[in-house]
């Protein structure tokens, strides 16, 4: 009698192979799914750097705004600074908005009101500040007028 060979269905021929192009397929899947993550990430971090220097600009340009105000100055209509400018707009006698347009044109914007009790506390705040908070403004004051020229 014949001896009766194993039947195999299933070969294990070429199983290394469909293993190792699942596993690559798998590894691009995600690679792929990480560096959409990073990327958005990285667009996220800038807008939120943009967002802070927008609001800073608005900040200084609030704080010369403030200060001609209490000086009865005429305000100014625009400011310029090294990473963009800030337009002041009079909307009412005692509300200004301001406008910031970053050099990449990323735009922020804020109303400000002004009235007699906000500039009176800016008044005792400036008679008490010593003489090197003074130089700083005085400073501050000589670059954003050379910048605006």
């Amino acid at each position: 009698m014949r001896a009766r060979r194993p039947l195999h269905l299933i070969s294990d021929e070429g199983s290394s192979l469909m293993s190792t192009l699942l596993l690559l397929v798998f590894l691009s899947v995600i690679i792929t799914s990480v560096t959409g993550v990073v990327k958005h990430q990285i667009h996220q971090y800038r807008q939120t750097a943009y967002s802070y220097e927008a609001k800073t600009l608005i900040e200084m340009a609030e704080v010369v705004l403030l200060e001609a105000e209490i000086k009865d100055q005429r305000f100014p209509e625009k400011i310029v600074f090294s990473t963009g400018s800030v337009t002041v707009s009079r909307i009412s006698p005692s509300i200004f908005q301001l406008e910031a347009v970053l050099h990449n044109q990323y735009t922020s914007k804020k109303q400000v009101s002004v009235d007699a009790e906000s500039t009176e506390e800016v008044t005792e705040e400036t008679t008490l500040e010593n003489k090197t908070n003074q130089r700083e403004e005085d400073d501050f004051k000589e670059d954003w007028l050379l910048m605006d020229r």
